[in-house]
């Protein structure tokens, strides 16, 4: 048999599946068989690679749907009685509705018995926490005076957040771009958008600019590039992934690519290509085209070929029911493509030519009557020119000259016709329904395409139970989802109970302590149609019928019986194989940490200091209290990570200078002189930072919600990016931390800025806002750059990028998160429900450290990656892993290489600082071993000054003895501004396995700069000069590093 022809039907028995009865038949014989046509293949464009344009900086299920009784699946085949009747209505074949009805007959047993199994067990019919937790969450975060928002949202709720967060509110076009320019609000429905008459608000004598839309703009959503600049190639959006799939879109129509297809790989990256695999558009004329709504999960775009009511359209996303238009839902996901169509003519066009297009009986010669014909699944009519193929019915089969398979499924009879240039299909007459395409996925190797020829390898579709499963689960698309949480407690009774590697404290030991611990569980609950009724509503059927994809984060933790197993399909992502789950809820645990500011083990490890290795580290605290100090001149970024360095410096001071360690001290005297100096100056450059003494103030962005910095938004390349949104969470990571340790030594500081820091956690991990609907809650976009579907957050922001969206530092993201946890723990531990703001906070760091361990650690044990169990071997390329640290992970591509170099180094660190209490947590014992032994050892006696310290720390993860004999070389001054030598000392000090018995005190020394008297002079450092100072500054002659020091 052909390749061309493996699916078409034979009278033969045999060919039958057989644990599929006849209702299975109807479906599975669908899949439509070819003549193949000899048709030139028509060159295309070379594809012009879009990766680099405008690259902006960046910092340094229950059981299976199948109901099974003994080796027979009963099916659930679609409705056809008002398939049928639409058949006779309009005009149709009068004999093929009567067999559509017959059918009816044969299938009603099937759907009894399928009806009767989904009212009984099943995951998701009852997911622990979600009708709890899907509740309205828009007072999740209230400010804390007891201030109440808007329930309907939009203008006056972000008026009401500006009055009261205390940064100077912005109006982005009166200091440099108007918001209108960056993002573009006509592609938004009229129902997201503010009145066309609206102007500045005048509340209580203060006038306030306007938001750009209604709601607080998701400036991470993964689907931004289609509402920012286009492309020059007739005005199409770069990319947007909506796992499989890639989309993008111009005024007139929709292209979807199948990125893995053009997979190119070397050592370094590996780039999935955008190309248009299909295209959907219409005959009509489109007018206009809109974003109508958006969750965390799903983006719905609408295009409109007729003029809309205003009226109507303004009550709601709802189009009017006399409006030509089509609309798509992109959900994250999903292995179709579904397009519903009203009063339109649909067509559509693969990358090069359709080589066949066919149903199932196509193969059969001299015959009246054929198997498809009689299930009513598809028959051909005559063209008129002999040469166009015109075929009418529900279900069709194609495939392109690439040897691209496609299934499409129709939710009502359409006649689609093949024009003789085979370049198109197109409905024969408007169409009123929905269409799904589903890609028949080939198998993929390291290059894609065969070496001989440009054709994909095929397989054999008439045996692959992915594509029996695929047909079977057509009627059920998704529209939309939502996203909850909710926690509970767990008592422990035995180390078994921890339930994923996450949080195992692998590398402090301590698993031999049984201890309670709470749990997140996160839900996903898909919003879901069937192609037999508009309805969007959940039923048990619809609700266990949903066949979607998930990542390999995804499939280490949910429930092992949703994964389908019956499935010999692969779909892939550039974070590899997708795996199929059937159902319309998932839920999955994450245990949450019980870290707080150091663990419990690091002091307890801290106690075996002696005395003069204490003083060793406290003499250290005081010299970087004179030498590392922050600059209010710096950028945002720059100061969170000095004025982090310098809570290091307080915290440190705290537990050194506590009564337990200071046993050795003369007369009993217990001195706090370090902890109260250090104090004062974190509160002094901190207050001043946030009360705008910087040359960079911080602004509340009233256009799209969000803080930004002043230069930031005078210039999209100053700051990283921060006033175009870009690493927000890198930013504002550290001054949360910062503010945390503040706040747990002076509570008026909590009492007079809590406001200011409550602003920035808004601005990074708000818990509302979570969709287009108007639910009120502060005027900031839902945890801003967390990407729930991925499991880890993007770094990027308004710009845009040929690989959707990217993020670099995966460790500076776990900083961001567990900023926000400590300083929930702060701010809220006596507000009545504090626990709740917490655990959601912990929850966000949660997901971030299983997203770095699963992307970014690429490192398998006994051929098992550490962190899913579920055997995944590799997720990259073999090659690829063997940096072990990924740089840079895109939608669509992954680097070992990072934004400011390739160097192995700068991966790693990057991906390594800065160094906290969580970071034990991020980073295995075995994984560190590997990282330390094949890629830092070999380089660690060369590594520059400014790197070290990450590099020492690195290695007392493992060698800490080894490690303080490294410290004893540093120089603060000269290290990254994140870090400083006594928080190098305090970390290798708080490991097991460091010796402090053998390390000599006396061995350890002061180190005064090495710099020559020329860098030190004030007259180098531009911030000195402006001082007028003379002579030594960068250090003093006293070794003291001045605040103007650049």
């Amino acid at each position: 048999m052909s390749q061309g022809q493996d699916l078409l039907y034979s009278d033969d028995e045999e060919s039958h599946p057989s644990d599929y009865n006849e209702s299975t038949i109807l479906l599975s014989n669908l899949n439509g068989g070819y003549q193949t046509a000899n048709v030139p293949y028509h060159e295309t464009s070379q594809h012009q690679s879009e990766y680099g344009s405008m690259n902006s900086p960046t910092s340094s299920l229950g059981d299976s749907d199948y109901e099974r009784r003994g080796n027979q699946y009963i099916n659930y085949p679609p409705m056809l009685g008002d398939l049928a009747n639409n058949v006779a209505m309009k005009g149709g074949d009068q004999r093929l509705a009567s067999i559509l009805l017959t059918v009816i007959v044969i299938c009603s047993f099937s759907v009894a018995f399928l009806v009767s199994s989904a009212q009984g067990t099943g995951h998701g019919a009852n997911v622990p926490g979600v009708n709890d937790s899907i509740q309205s969450r828009m007072h999740y975060f209230p400010f804390p005076d007891g201030t109440v928002f808007s329930p309907e949202g939009g203008l006056v709720s972000s008026v009401e957040t500006s009055k009261y967060v205390p940064f100077k509110s912005v109006d982005r076009k009166e200091l440099s771009v108007d918001a209108s320019q960056i993002v573009f609000p006509d592609l938004f429905h009229s129902s997201l958008r503010l009145p066309k008459n609206s102007s500045k608000v005048d509340i209580n004598g203060t006038s306030s600019p306007l938001p750009l839309l209604k709601v607080p703009f998701p400036t991470g959503a993964f689907w931004t590039n289609l509402v920012i600049a286009p492309t020059s190639d007739r005005e199409f959006s770069y990319p947007v992934m909506s796992y499989p799939y890639a989309y993008k879109w111009n005024p007139s129509m929709m292209q979807v690519s199948y990125p893995p297809l053009r997979r190119l790989t070397d050592k370094i990256s590996i780039r999935d290509i955008f190309n248009p695999d299909m295209t959907f558009g219409t005959e009509e004329d489109i007018i206009k085209r809109n974003i109508v709504r958006f969750d965390p999960l799903s983006v719905t775009l609408r295009f409109y070929s007729h003029q809309v009511n205003p009226h109507i359209e303004e009550n709601g996303s709802d189009p009017d029911p006399k409006s030509s238009y089509w609309e798509s839902y992109l959900v994250q996901g999903s292995p179709y493509i579904t397009a519903k169509f009203n009063d339109v003519t649909p067509i559509f066009t693969p990358l090069s030519i359709f080589n066949d297009f066919g149903c199932a009986w196509d193969d059969v010669d001299n015959k009246n009557t054929s198997h498809a014909e009689m299930f009513g699944v598809c028959s051909k009519l005559e063209s008129t020119d002999g040469q166009s193929v015109i075929l009418n019915g529900v279900q069709f089969l194609v495939r392109a000259q690439e040897n691209l398979s496609w299934m499409i499924f129709a939710s009502e009879p359409i006649t689609l016709a093949l024009d003789s240039s085979r370049r198109n299909i197109r409905s024969e007459e408007k169409f009123t329904g929905v269409i799904r395409f589903v890609l028949i996925p080939p198998p993929l190797h390291d290059n894609a395409l065969k070496q001989n020829g440009n054709q994909y390898e095929g397989i054999s579709l008439n045996t692959s139970q992915g594509v029996k499963r695929l047909i079977y689960h057509a009627h059920t698309y998704p529209v939309g989802a939502k996203v909850s949480w909710d926690f509970q407690d767990i008592a422990a009774t035995s180390t078994s109970q921890l339930l994923n590697s996450n949080h195992q404290d692998i590398l402090q030991g301590s698993q031999d302590k049984v201890r309670d611990f709470t749990v997140g569980t996160v839900n996903f609950v898909f919003q879901v149609k069937s192609m037999n009724s508009d309805d969007c509503q959940s039923t048990p059927i619809l609700d266990k019928t949903l066949l979607m994809l998930a990542l390999p984060h995804h499939t280490a933790v949910l429930p092992s019986n949703m994964i389908l197993n019956e499935f010999d399909l692969e779909y892939q992502c550039i974070k590899g194989l997708m795996k199929p789950i059937v159902g319309s809820q998932w839920s999955y645990v994450e245990q949450l940490t019980d870290i707080g500011f150091d663990q419990d083990q690091d002091i307890r490890n801290l106690q075996n200091l002696t005395f003069e290795q204490e003083q060793v580290i406290l003499n250290q605290v005081d010299l970087d209290l004179g030498r590392v100090l922050p600059t209010l001149t710096e950028n945002v970024y720059g100061f969170g990570k000095q004025i982090a360095r310098l809570a290091q410096l307080c915290h440190i001071a705290s537990i050194l200078e506590r009564p337990s360690f200071q046993s050795g001290a003369t007369n009993g005297t217990v001195s706090r002189v370090l902890t109260s100096r250090a104090t004062g100056m974190l509160q002094d450059f901190l207050t001043k930072y946030l009360d705008g003494f910087s040359t960079d103030n911080l602004l509340y962005d009233i256009n799209f919600g969000g803080i930004v910095t002043h230069n930031g938004i005078l210039n999209m390349q100053e700051d990283f990016g921060n006033g175009w949104y870009n690493d927000h969470h890198f930013h504002y990571g550290y001054i949360l931390y910062a503010a945390a340790i503040l706040g747990r030594f002076n509570s008026t500081f909590v009492d007079t800025y809590g406001i200011h820091i409550d602003s920035i956690l808004y601005d990074v991990a708000h818990g509302a806002n979570d969709s287009s609907d108007l639910n009120g809650g502060a005027f900031f976009p839902f945890t801003r750059h967390k990407s729930w579907f991925d499991g880890h957050s993007f770094a990027s922001g308004l710009f845009p990028f040929a690989d959707g969206k990217s993020q670099e530092s995966s460790s500076e993201a776990v900083n961001c998160y567990y900023g926000a946890y400590l300083w929930s723990l702060v701010r809220w531990s006596n507000v009545d429900d504090f626990q709740e703001r917490i655990n959601f906070a912990k929850l966000l760091l949660a997901m971030e450290i299983r997203g770095a361990k699963t992307y970014w650690h690429m490192m398998t044990q006994n051929g098992i990656r550490e962190v899913d169990p579920m055997g995944s071997v590799t997720l990259y390329n073999q090659d690829f892993e063997e940096g072990l640290m990924v740089g840079n992970l895109g939608m669509m591509d992954v680097t070992v290489a990072t934004w400011f170099g390739t160097q192995q180094l700068y991966v790693h660190m990057i991906n390594f600082m800065p160094v906290t209490a969580i970071t034990k947590e991020l980073f295995s014992k075995p994984y560190i071993e590997k990282e330390f032994d094949e890629v830092i050892k070999p380089i660690f006696d060369g590594v520059e000054m400014a790197w070290r310290g990450y590099t020492i720390s690195d290695k007392a993860l493992i060698y800490p003895t080894e490690a303080w004999q490294d410290a004893e070389k540093l120089r603060s001054y000269e290290l990254d501004s994140a870090l400083s030598q006594s928080q190098v000392y305090f970390w290798i000090a708080s490991m097991n396995g460091f010796n402090a018995s053998i390390i000599s005190t006396g061995a350890t020394a002061n180190h005064v700069s090495t710099q020559s008297s020329d860098d030190a002079s004030c007259d180098n450092h531009q911030g000195c000069v402006l001082q007028n100072l003379e002579g030594l500054c960068c250090p003093s002659s006293e070794g003291v590093m001045l605040e103007c020091c650049q």
